[in-house]
């Protein structure tokens, strides 16, 4: 997991008990892996969580708890992220952290990856990460606070035999994690 100053082990601590109901996440990807166990983990510390996933069906678990919403969100549907977000302020007011967990790995030979597979992985591991971060920066700004916190892949930084296309869209994340000060002219520090 990689974010812009802050440690996972400081996010999942719980909220302060007078920041309780200010601290809302919104997790995408949350339908199993990391992104579920992220969002159980986050809700049992009293945090307020936005778990989205393609098939919202499949968090029937985490949308009994009060403290969860559960709503759909697919990296390659622009107007579901915008949904989503939606959702998200109307139900908990703002968002405080924003975790860009979806992804999948392309496994195989370059050569016989056809086209519109390798175009679909940097769709998901790099285009649907820019766009849900680029729908939160307006509302981060606005709040004058916000975390982005980008799980990523060693992947990103060397590559494997087999993977070359996953890897190649993992370094891409990782060069766009990396922006100048300049690039996103945002200040999310309390």
């Amino acid at each position: 997991m990689y974010g812009y100053n802050i440690s996972f082990e400081s996010l999942s601590s719980s909220p302060p008990e007078e920041d309780k109901d200010d601290q809302n996440r919104i997790d995408y990807g949350c339908s199993s892996g990391f992104g579920a166990a992220t969002a159980r983990l986050f809700a049992r510390k009293g945090w307020n969580v936005v778990a989205t996933m393609r098939q919202p069906e499949s968090g029937a678990e985490l949308a009994k708890l009060d403290n969860v919403l559960v709503t759909r969100l697919d990296v390659q549907d622009r107007g579901s992220v915008d949904a989503a977000v939606a959702a998200a302020v109307a139900r908990f007011g703002k968002i405080d952290v924003l975790i860009n967990n979806a992804g999948f790995g392309l496994w195989g030979v370059f050569e016989s990856t056809p086209r519109d597979k390798v175009l679909e992985q940097f769709e998901v591991n790099v285009f649907g990460v820019m766009d849900v971060t680029r729908a939160l920066l307006p509302h981060f700004r606005a709040n004058r606070s916000g975390v982005i916190v980008n799980v990523s892949s060693g992947a990103g930084v060397f590559t494997l035999p087999l993977i070359s296309l996953y890897c190649a869209s993992k370094f891409a994340l990782e060069g766009s994690r990396r922006p100048s000060p300049m690039s996103w002219p945002i200040s999310a520090s309390r």
